[in-house]
């Protein structure tokens, strides 16, 4: 188990020689995405090649500014209708329904929505990121995208256990059937590329299959010139699917909600953000009705001059995710802990020195450091400051310190800096055109965490009421 910072970094920086990652991702990649046991052998050399898309598209410019511009257009585009206003559930948009939207007031009268925020907030963020990645498509073919999305990765840790299908576990069973209806749909999308790849015509229901993003459309080569099968392509896509939808999702939930409990928080992000996030008011509405107003965000000066929300994504990432690094060892080696690790009451300790032998694990329970009190002292408060470090000229920069919510090394997460850019800009927009207040007398009360793979759960559904912010 390495847990101290500089064992930690030791680890992320050994060549990747040093390790063998076969038998745990032939396990996550069998037992939890469902690639077929019998393409295996064929699969596995393929996943460099797989990975360099990744790479090149996800964390690299300008691929990386296409995916964030896209996402962003339609969060400028859709934050306005958020919430409808409407009680029927045919005029509701798709994240309202999935949130239980009720027609409601504010407790000064105003006209709002009652919604279960995780859901609203979770749904309505997969739909502003999803075209970036799998185009407009995908989510039109589908019966129900979302919903088994969510029914598969709520037994997530289930099928990394390897239990079997007919083990009676409800919530088992859902997710192998919402499994093959999402490769279902992923190999129609293969097929439909397979088709433009081969100049042959491609069916009326993926017209636009050119706003795939070329990051999918470099792994089709991959496939194509390797000629994997299409239930294989499914599978293998089927897991750039869930991470692209699953965990920062969760994490805008916990950012929102953590920054909502914090009202004098609210407003000194709404003060640091608002020269990044313009508002206005079309002057000329249709038949009388007022429009919604239009907003442009800038997405990169968020990430970039906006510390004290940067940092409030940071502590939430430390707050509410637990990601466990597992890491099998192929050659021996050593690694020396350094006397800056030990702080507080453990200063007086002498750093020691490890031997990792081959065929050992090294594990990295990268969680459980970022709630130790040893090196983040009140870990359980949630403390944006601590991520802040003044310059002497009086500015503000932000520190990630020993946060490692993405891992590191060669397996270190390849979404990282769309998910933030996608993050900062989702809270970043509905801080500003929306108010929210909790249903709860009591008020804000932020929830307990269910384990989940990556990012935590809420233990309990948290209603709030919507409703419009007055900005222009």
């Amino acid at each position: 188990m390495v847990h101290s910072p500089s064992l930690v970094q030791g680890i992320y920086s050994k060549r990747s020689d040093f390790f063998s990652h076969e038998d745990i991702l032939k396990h996550v990649t069998v037992n939890v995405f469902g690639i077929p046991k019998w393409s295996w052998k064929k699969f596995a050399p393929m996943i460099p090649a797989l990975n360099t898309p990744l790479l090149n598209h996800l964390l690299r410019e300008p691929s990386l500014s296409t995916l964030s511009d896209i996402t962003v257009k339609n969060l400028e585009e859709n934050t306005a209708n958020l919430i409808s206003f409407m009680p029927g559930l045919i005029d509701q948009s798709e994240w309202e329904r999935s949130s239980g939207a009720t027609v409601s007031k504010t407790k000064g009268g105003r006209s709002a929505m009652e919604v279960s925020l995780m859901p609203l907030l979770r749904d309505f963020i997969g739909m502003q990121a999803l075209p970036a990645v799998f185009g407009t498509d995908l989510y039109r073919n589908s019966t129900g995208l979302f919903e088994d999305l969510w029914a598969f990765d709520n037994a997530f840790l289930i099928l990394m256990a390897g239990l079997p299908r007919w083990v009676p576990i409800p919530k088992l069973a859902k997710a192998h059937a919402a499994r093959a209806r999402l490769h279902a749909l992923l190999v129609r999308m293969h097929a439909a590329m397979e088709d433009d790849a081969a100049g042959r015509s491609v069916s009326s229901e993926w017209a636009n299959i050119d706003d795939i993003s070329d990051c999918l459309k470099a792994r089709q080569a991959v496939y194509r010139e390797h000629s994997l099968p299409l239930q294989v392509r499914a599978a293998s896509d089927f897991a750039i699917l869930w991470a692209t939808m699953a965990n920062s999702n969760f994490v805008a939930f916990w950012l929102n909600i953590r920054i909502l409990a914090i009202p004098d928080l609210v407003e000194a992000i709404r003060k640091e953000i608002a020269t990044f996030v313009k508002v206005r008011q079309p002057s000329d509405g249709v038949f009388g009705m007022e429009e919604a107003p239009r907003l442009e965000i800038d997405h990169k000066s968020l990430t970039t001059f906006c510390p004290l929300l940067k940092a409030c994504y940071i502590e939430s990432l430390r707050l509410d995710s637990a990601p466990w690094s597992v890491k099998k060892v192929a050659k021996p080696f050593t690694l020396s802990e350094k006397q800056e690790d030990f702080v507080g009451v453990h200063a007086d300790e002498k750093p020691h020195t490890y031997r990792f032998e081959a065929g050992t694990y090294a594990d990295v329970p990268i969680g459980i450091h970022m709630t130790d009190p040893k090196y983040f002292p009140n870990p359980e408060k949630f403390i944006p400051d601590r991520h802040i470090k003044k310059e002497g000229d009086g500015k503000e920069s932000v520190e990630w310190g020993s946060v490692r919510p993405y891992g590191g090394g060669k397996t270190i997460c390849k979404g990282r800096l769309f998910a933030e850019r996608e993050i900062m800009a989702c809270t970043a927009a509905l801080l500003t055109l929306w108010e929210f207040e909790p249903v709860d007398e009591k008020g804000w009360k932020v929830p307990d965490h269910v384990r989940s793979a990556g990012v935590a759960k809420p233990d309990k559904d948290i209603r709030v009421r919507i409703s419009k912010r007055r900005v222009v």
